[in-house]
């Protein structure tokens, strides 16, 4: 078997998945994890049923797309997902003041600390390997409050320099999901949407997934178990188109 391929998976609650994205809920073709692919949670090597309530997000299918498409490569896979959390909450430099302030945020710990240690707990990244590819699926906290969707170019940029310099892989791919929440519900989402697109082609390696047709539940907010396969296919999909 070839190198690693590794992945780094965060976000919040449709990175996460919600209550209408259940595993057993997927085809009996999704449901078998592929040989080759190790799923880490809180560290530990896991698998994709074992998830919260039982709930699924774009990691399943995402995971069994790339192994099809990489057969002779280990396909590690490192999610940290929090529902409700802002972009303030994954800084490598984590003030909950200014993430309250901002957006609201009531986190009680750094996200970006404690995605950095689960990484090194895994020992994924062990014998030189590297970050293959970074999947962002967040927005829609900070798409609730205009102060913190101005905001969120720097932001945005500072995260995806900050992971590629902390876990060593300056080359490695940026793939985010492009929200679309309701705005009645979430005012600034299109400064969120315009901003998650004009980055991807500012920055090398790095490309937004259309989720504006995925099914979601009935909050219109979060995915069901259907568009959850369909992200995380379109997140694989744009990782091959871009990865070197």
């Amino acid at each position: 078997m070839q190198g690693d391929m590794t992945f780094i998976l965060a976000g919040q609650s449709n990175m996460a998945g919600w209550t209408e994205s259940k595993f057993r809920e997927l085809p009996g073709w999704l449901k078998a994890k592929p040989r080759q692919v190790n799923f880490y949670q809180y560290g530990q090597l896991s698998d994709f049923s074992r998830q919260r309530n039982g709930s699924i997000g774009p990691e399943v299918a995402f995971a069994k797309f790339i192994a099809a498409w990489y057969p002779n490569r280990r396909i590690n896979i490192v999610k940290l997902a929090v529902g409700g959390t802002s972009i303030y909450d994954w800084a490598r430099v984590w003030n909950p003041r200014i993430s309250f302030r901002m957006a609201g945020s009531r986190i009680q710990n750094s996200l970006y600390a404690l995605l950095k240690r689960q990484v090194e707990i895994s020992r994924v990244l062990q014998n030189g390997n590297k970050v293959t590819g970074f999947i962002w699926m967040q927005g829609e906290r900070d798409a609730r409050y205009p102060q913190a969707a101005n905001a969120y170019a720097g932001n945005l940029r500072n995260l995806i320099f900050d992971m590629r310099r902390e876990y060593q892989s300056p080359n490695a791919s940026f793939i985010l999901g492009r929200i679309n929440p309701p705005i009645a519900q979430f005012p600034a989402v299109n400064t969120i949407r315009n901003t998650q697109v004009q980055t991807t082609r500012q920055i090398a390696n790095t490309r937004w997934v259309n989720t504006d047709d995925l099914t979601k539940a009935a909050d219109n907010v979060h995915y069901n178990t259907r568009g959850q396969i369909y992200l995380g296919r379109r997140m694989a999909e744009e990782f091959r188109r871009v990865y070197r």
